[in-house]
């Protein structure tokens, strides 16, 4: 009986770990109701399984995002009806002076202009946009790029320079929290606990900032995981400085990308060419003989490497954006993609959008 019924809590155990894992898959999977299409040269607006919604009739199209706008011509609402603080959901909604509506809007390329419409495709005048439409573009780019895709150092750190050298100090005097150092060519850590200092000794050639609790350290040409008393936490050697992010850490050996866990074991192996941290704990883009492509935590391949690149190693709304350096396909519009794109991706065009399943939305 006994057996049985602790075979039973290890089905359960194993169980609750695979819809824990499914249900990590599957955050942020929701699509937005209105997905820029490709059609030939032409661009519109599908739904989540390819059907058009608005016209294919645009050079150029991209994602929806909330924007304030003023009430104009075209717009069919109740205005009345609209409460001053509605719940988060479709519906527009006002700002508390009832001066401007929160809206989905997009901006689409039609005769070389960059214009804004609505979910109906109905186009909104530049002058009812809140901060102008010229602002609006110039600040369109960054929904691809953000905080989200940096490495998260441990808090209460900022950087400071003395004597030509660049280390850390800390905000925060309540607790040990270790600062990278160079001293006469060799690296350290260094920290404030109350009005006194506690210090790694100098051994070090060189070190990365704390991640997560855990810093990666260089002696003897190889990289090891210590913890922030400076204990070595596994025997475990790389070829580069480790930062962790969702509990994956993005290293190297034998000139191969692939993740660790924080005890240093290997996770997802050392197969790839290049690498991105986890940035939204789910998907990681990968690359494999110069093609593109995302895995998952359990190293699935859920977006194929056969692209050229990617806007970005995030998905936003569900959506990302596939490069290529041929001419097939749209040119970028530094107006709104900014000029840090295609130098950084060696890529000028825009081929069309893609989700985190792998589906494609264009058609050529």
């Amino acid at each position: 009986m006994s057996s049985l019924i602790k075979t039973n809590t290890t089905l359960v155990k194993a169980n609750a770990s695979i819809q824990v894992a499914n249900k990590l898959l599957t955050v942020g999977n929701n699509l937005p109701d209105l997905i820029p299409y490709r059609k030939g040269t032409k661009w519109g607006y599908c739904d989540n399984i390819r059907k058009i919604v608005i016209d294919c009739t645009y050079e150029d199209a991209d994602i929806y995002r909330e924007n304030w706008v003023r009430p104009y011509e075209g717009l069919t609402l109740n205005l009345d009806s609209i409460p001053d603080f509605s719940i988060e959901g479709k519906t527009p909604k006002w700002d508390k002076n009832r001066r401007y509506i929160n809206m989905l809007t997009a901006i689409v390329k039609i005769n070389s202009q960059w214009i804004c419409i609505d979910n109906k495709g109905n186009r909104i005048p530049n002058e009812n946009i809140l901060g102008n439409l010229e602002n609006y573009l110039s600040e369109y780019w960054e929904v691809w790029t953000s905080a989200e895709c940096l490495n998260e150092f441990d808090t209460g750190i900022k950087a400071v320079q003395l004597n030509s050298k660049w280390g850390f100090v800390s905000d925060e005097y309540e607790q040990w929290t270790p600062i990278p150092v160079e001293r006469d060519g060799r690296w350290t850590y260094t920290g404030v606990l109350g009005n006194s200092f506690k210090s790694i000794p100098c051994i070090y050639e060189e070190v990365s900032s704390y991640t997560e609790g855990i810093a990666s350290v260089k002696l003897a040409g190889k990289w090891k995981l210590i913890d922030k008393n400076n204990i070595q936490i596994s025997s475990e050697a790389f070829d580069s400085s480790v930062y962790f992010k969702f509990g994956l850490g993005l290293t190297t050996l034998s000139g191969k990308f692939g993740f660790i866990d924080k005890m240093g074991k290997s996770i997802i192996p050392f197969i790839y060419d290049n690498a991105y941290e986890f940035v939204d704990g789910i998907h990681s883009e990968v690359t494999i003989n110069d093609k593109h492509g995302f895995i998952n935590r359990f190293n699935v391949m859920v977006v194929p490497c056969i692209y050229d690149g990617f806007i970005s190693p995030k998905f936003v709304n569900g959506l990302n954006i596939v490069v290529s350096n041929k001419s097939s396909s749209t040119p970028f519009d530094k107006v709104i993609y900014h000029e840090y794109y295609a130098p950084h991706f060696d890529c000028c065009y825009k081929v069309g959008y893609i989700d985190k399943n792998g589906a494609q939305y264009w058609e050529d």
